[in-house]
């Protein structure tokens, strides 16, 4: 079993997979804006650009982007942290946590859509298969 070759199959077929819902949440998921909202949300301590971007293992700058893009959209709001005026701290906006809800919401409808085509047991060796190589 050659599992380069199984592996392009399932990068074609996701690929193929021509849901615009899928794609919209995947798009804005890979510039790490969901992941950021989802940083933020889950945090119990004050979040700033630098513990996200160790966090995520992603530099400095892509961070700064990414909140650029997400202040502009008003899903997070910034403001200057009371121990140290030179970091920004991070927290969501109640649009952010609407939005990011609603992405949550999403990305489990677009896998309850898939594994209702699989059988009882299928859905056990793949939750299996998932645990075991994540």
């Amino acid at each position: 079993m050659n599992r380069n070759t199984i592996a392009e199959e399932l990068v074609s077929k996701f690929s193929k997979h021509r849901c615009r819902e899928f794609t919209d949440v995947v798009n804005d998921a890979s510039k790490g804006l969901f992941v950021i909202l989802k940083l933020i949300k889950n945090s119990e301590a004050e979040v700033v650009a630098g513990d996200i971007a160790t966090s995520l293992n992603i530099s400095t700058a892509r961070v700064a982007v990414a909140l650029k893009t997400l202040e502009s959209k008003k899903l997070i709001k910034t403001y200057k942290s009371n121990e140290d005026a030179r970091k920004k701290v991070v927290m969501l906006t109640e649009q952010g946590n609407v939005e990011l809800k609603e992405w949550d919401n999403k990305l489990v409808g677009l896998a309850t859509n898939f594994l209702e085509k699989l059988t009882d047991d299928e859905v056990n060796q793949l939750v299996n298969i998932i645990n075991k190589v994540m």
